[in-house]
């Protein structure tokens, strides 16, 4: 169990929430506050059970990537998912989606509304930053 680290897992898990924490005053509603620590959650799952069954760090980083990217679709794909999965078509999505979430960091100032965008865009980046 000592390979899993899981105090040092959420621990990481809980110190990404907080650093996530101050862009609830540039965002309003704050709409992305789940979604991201869902995110954050699967990270963390992803990395535990993936340190159980090995030691590489780079499969423990690969599988914490997958984990971003399912969770991600999964919670912002509706309509792009086949089984649950990813396809082609999600990615032209997301990338419509991201470019929203640019323009509306662009044209707005703080607080900002929150669109679909805008929480994929921070869900991402959080997640990234998780990892």
């Amino acid at each position: 169990m000592s390979r899993a680290r899981v105090a040092e897992s959420l621990l990481a898990g809980a110190a990404t929430a907080v650093v996530a924490w101050p862009l609830t005053t540039l965002f309003t509603p704050s709409t992305w506050v789940r979604p991201t620590l869902v995110v954050i959650a699967a990270v963390v799952a992803a990395g535990i059970l993936t340190r159980l069954v090995t030691g590489s760090a780079a499969v423990v980083g690969f599988v914490e990537v997958v984990a971003v990217v399912l969770t991600t679709s999964w919670l912002n794909g509706q309509g792009h998912l086949w089984r649950g999965l990813p396809t082609p078509d999600m990615v032209l999505a997301f990338n419509n989606l991201l470019v929203d979430a640019r323009l509306t960091v662009q044209n707005y100032a703080a607080p900002a509304p929150t669109g679909r965008g805008v929480i994929l865009g921070i869900g991402l980046a959080i997640g990234l930053t998780a990892i």
